[in-house]
């Protein structure tokens, strides 16, 4: 274990290209982590309730170190090694924006704490932004780079496209508008549909047939799913209005 956690440290290859790794790795790392927290948990979990089934208090105060321990579990690994055990088995390293230094503490910390809030849906955020960052990594001023590009595949990461010599992006208060402009109108859209869907009394008093809640979490999910992606291609260059310029 001790050689594990000193090996994770410094495998790391710096490299001046970029490599960040995918939604699918990502996705295992997390599941993996997950597993382990929950495996630890119920296995502490039922040897202090057995252990000390007669000694209420020191029961509950063992609980809030377990509590704790889990919950310092990622904060801390990533810390100090650039990533938990997940992160190492899937060769996935979470370093600083620009650098590839490990994340300060305080980083890692309000890290998990974003993806735990949101959890999934933070990763969306990964296939909107140009080096491939979820909410939790935005949040921490984080990346998840590939560990070691020597032993990774094709498919397990990417590198960002570079804007072409003669284009430049709009500035991002052009794009935060025209986004917002699309959205609010998406708004108003997916407003008008709902309120044509179901009854005044589904509207005005919560009052919703089966079919009329069905229909108005699917226009939920719509609305979220177009949401993002208006995000993205628009602070990517690519909505209308905040487009690639042409240099001159």
């Amino acid at each position: 274990m001790l050689y594990t956690l000193r090996q994770m440290s410094r495998d790391f290859v710096h490299n001046p290209i970029p490599a960040y790794v995918s939604f699918r790795l990502r996705f295992r790392a997390f599941l993996l982590d997950l597993a382990t927290c929950v495996g630890f948990f119920l296995i502490a979990g039922l040897g202090v309730g057995t252990l000390l089934e007669e000694y209420p208090l020191e029961r509950a105060a063992t609980f809030v170190l377990i509590v704790a321990a889990i919950f310092l579990y990622e904060p801390l690994m990533i810390s100090t090694y650039g990533g938990t055990f997940g992160h190492r088995a899937f060769n996935i390293r979470v370093v600083q924006g620009k650098s590839q230094n490990n994340l300060t503490l305080s980083r890692s910390i309000v890290r998990s704490i974003v993806k735990g809030l949101l959890g999934l849906f933070s990763f969306a955020f990964m296939f909107i932004t140009k080096n491939s960052q979820s909410l939790h990594d935005l949040a921490a001023g984080s990346e998840v780079r590939v560990r070691n590009p020597r032993t990774a595949k094709p498919e397990d990461y990417f590198v960002p496209e570079q804007l072409p010599a003669n284009r430049s992006m709009p500035s991002a208060g052009r794009r935060i508008i025209v986004i917002a402009l699309y959205n609010a109108f998406l708004f108003v859209l997916v407003s008008i549909c709902g309120a044509s869907l179901v009854s005044s009394a589904c509207i005005d008093q919560d009052v919703c047939t089966s079919p009329e809640r069905q229909a108005l979490s699917i226009l939920g999910m719509l609305l979220i799913a177009v949401f993002v992606f208006l995000i993205g291609v628009g602070w990517t260059g690519r909505l209308p209005g905040c487009r690639l310029q042409r240099l001159l």
